[in-house]
């Protein structure tokens, strides 16, 4: 995690302790001999916790910059013959432009 300051530094040891109990919740859950629901609950937790640290990873990107980006655009002057797009666009990565496919050229 390699926290830069003293509240990275805390929250990277409540990310460990809260890995740690999800692994232990985990173990027990798969000890020989487990009652149906003690099992059950052991795997319940153990999702409970891998949520909790997935959300505290979000929030440690988020806080190092690394969170999802928003850029709001105050005017737009579409001169006469050109397009533009109202309203809001979300994508999930880089467009990928389609190539286009040219016929093979008459050799005639």
């Amino acid at each position: 995690l390699a926290p830069r300051d003293a509240l990275e530094g805390m929250m990277a040891t409540q990310m460990a302790a809260v890995h740690n109990a999800a692994m232990d919740c985990l173990r027990r859950a798969q000890s020989k001999g487990q009652d149906g629901q003690v099992r059950d609950r052991s795997f319940r937790q153990a999702t409970r916790l891998a949520a909790l640290f997935a959300r505290q990873s979000e929030t440690l990107d988020r806080r190092r910059g690394r969170g999802p980006q928003t850029l709001n655009v105050g005017q737009v002057t579409v001169e006469a013959g050109g397009q533009a797009v109202v309203g809001s666009v979300n994508t999930t990565g880089p467009a990928r432009l389609k190539r286009p496919r040219f016929a093979p050229a008459d050799a005639g």
